[in-house]
């Protein structure tokens, strides 16, 4: 589309950046930098005498620009935000652009932090050991809990773990935050194979979201299935009697999951012609087409998945059984520490792991502050309970080693 030549290697971004430019004004598109950049260069005037701009550690330095254009333009600007929490350097967003702006301060001050509605005590007790210096806001005093523990070697006592924070905060959730997506889908997975369904911070993400259908990765099949819908669907269909209810949802999964392509059409059509004339649908409506009866638990054997996702659906119902309750994929959010801005949970697993690669960069004293913001922003998500976990990566080293 940009009209590059293509010769097997990567572009230079010196050159992607000028053409992806050329490329967009020659058809006329824009994207929201783009309206920016035209407001600063402009010299467009507010549209509002009175201007609000929150979260300004997040700004540009392109949206930087243009509040302090408008600052002399408008009655009055009201900024807010939190230097701490300035955790998009890739952006260019840096502290600094916020706490240098010619304004009258009435935020926090030594001595007179606001109080934290969220965080407890020991938990902005360790999060400020790891931003290195007293934060922005005072804990309330609430005590809150925080440890910190080792799965390397041990790694069923991650999820083990996760079950007793859901016990003990049960309106929940509970967040699994990493500083790097490598290692999300790493803990993800490992959760997954070990029956705990999980989820993004955005639901329907994640293992136990949409797959293909099939055993092979050769031969899968344009067709996916809800594999959370399946799991409840095989449940069901394994521990319930021919009356037992089942929402349509789970029929349809259990239904393009063991039957072949020629007859779930016929199959879905009949389930869909009683949901509407005698609905609710019942595990017998659906034994009607399933070569296993109700209550047979060798309905696994029949899920065309890949033996992964056998696994992981068979894991799920077996922890199940021996805990007593479900574990709907929401309850565990599993995804990056940037994700999770902005949002709280009860208890939260902030992941230690670093990427080694990337730590010779930490001696550059404004990269080692940005991780140890973010990082602080990972354990301030918490209001009751933290707990950090070294696992499948080092430590990041603001961390130090665990006693």
């Amino acid at each position: 589309a940009l009209s590059l030549p293509f010769n097997g290697a990567a572009w230079d971004i010196t050159d992607l950046l000028p053409a992806w430019q050329e490329f967009k004004a020659a058809k006329g598109v824009f994207e929201h930098a783009d309206y920016v950049r035209l407001a600063v260069t402009d010299q467009v005037e507010p549209q509002a005498p009175i201007i609000f701009v929150d979260e300004y550690q997040d700004m540009s330095p392109l949206q930087d620009a243009l509040v302090r254009q408008w600052i002399d333009q408008a009655d009055r600007v009201y900024v807010a935000g939190d230097p701490d929490q300035s955790i998009y350097g890739f952006r260019g967003c840096r502290p600094d652009l916020f706490l240098s702006l010619p304004a009258e301060d009435r935020g926090a001050h030594n001595g007179n932090r606001p109080i934290s509605r969220r965080c407890a005590m020991r938990i902005m007790a360790e999060a400020e050991r790891i931003l290195g210096r007293p934060a922005n806001v005072a804990p309330n005093s609430r005590p809150g809990r925080y440890m910190r523990e080792v799965y390397t070697h041990n790694p069923e006592a991650l999820p083990a773990r996760i079950e007793d924070a859901l016990k003990a905060y049960a309106g929940g959730p509970v967040f699994v935050l990493s500083r790097f997506r490598k290692h999300v889908s790493k803990i993800a997975r490992t959760l997954a194979a070990m029956g705990i369904p999980c989820s993004g911070i955005r639901t329907g993400t994640g293992p136990w979201g949409a797959t293909r259908i099939g055993k092979h990765k050769e031969t899968l099949e344009r067709e996916t299935v809800n594999v959370w819908q399946l799991t409840r669907a095989v449940r069901r269909y394994a521990t319930g009697g021919d009356i037992a209810p089942m929402p349509y949802e789970e029929a349809e999964a259990l239904i393009l999951a063991t039957l072949p392509p020629a007859r779930r059409q016929s199959a879905l059509t009949d389930l869909k012609a009683k949901l509407r004339q005698h609905p609710p649908i019942r595990v017998g409506d659906v034994a009607r087409w399933i070569p296993l009866a109700p209550g047979d638990r060798r309905i696994l054997a029949l899920l065309n998945l890949r033996p992964a996702l056998v696994e992981q659906i068979q894991a799920c119902i077996s922890r199940e059984d021996r805990r007593g309750t479900v574990i709907a994929p929401e309850a565990v959010r599993v995804d990056t520490i940037h994700a999770s801005k902005g949002l709280e949970a009860p208890a939260v697993l902030l992941h230690t792991g670093y990427l080694s690669g990337l730590v010779t960069g930490l001696a550059d004293p404004e990269r080692m502050a940005e991780e140890r913001r973010v990082y602080f922003v990972g354990a301030t998500r918490a209001s009751h309970a933290l707990i950090l976990f070294d696992y499948i990566a080092p430590p990041w080293p603001g961390f130090g080693r665990p006693t």
